[in-house]
């Protein structure tokens, strides 16, 4: 399947100019949608552009986005190693706080984290309350 480089500065760019016109025609935030398959400091350096766009001070006080971001038995891959590039944890908050993006901020990016109950929570790590997502319905029907 074709997709999006957005580890490539003009993705970035780019992706960041379309959430900054959503945000000029009434839209309050995103979902992002199969979020587990981007970097999360891809992510982050999105977020960062789109938040320069904004001027740079901190995201409005409605705005919102929250990852989706499916664990279903892959745990370990994406919320306890540090070290694969793609932590949904304290990797995601931390590539966000390195990016420019203040606490204010980065409680305004939301998870869905969808740990089996077994596995909850996910290495001893619950998100917190200001960044956890409950989905009630499915937004893929």
């Amino acid at each position: 399947m074709t997709d999006l480089d957005t580890e490539g500065e003009y993705v970035r760019e780019r992706i960041a100019a379309y959430f900054t016109d959503l945000l000029s025609i009434g839209f309050s935030g995103f979902r992002m949608d199969a979020a587990k398959h981007i970097k999360p400091s891809s992510i982050a350096a999105i977020l960062a552009k789109f938040k320069k766009n904004l001027g740079g001070g901190d995201l409005p006080d409605d705005f919102i986005t929250w990852l989706e971001v499916l664990l279903g038995g892959e745990k370990d891959l994406l919320m306890c190693n540090a070290q694969s590039g793609y932590n949904y944890g304290v990797g995601l908050a931390n590539d966000l706080k390195a990016a420019g993006l203040s606490d204010n901020d980065v409680y305004r990016v939301k998870i869905w984290q969808s740990d089996y109950p077994k596995e909850f929570p996910a290495c001893g790590w619950v998100i917190p309350s200001e960044r956890f997502v409950a989905q009630l319905d499915c937004h893929d029907d």
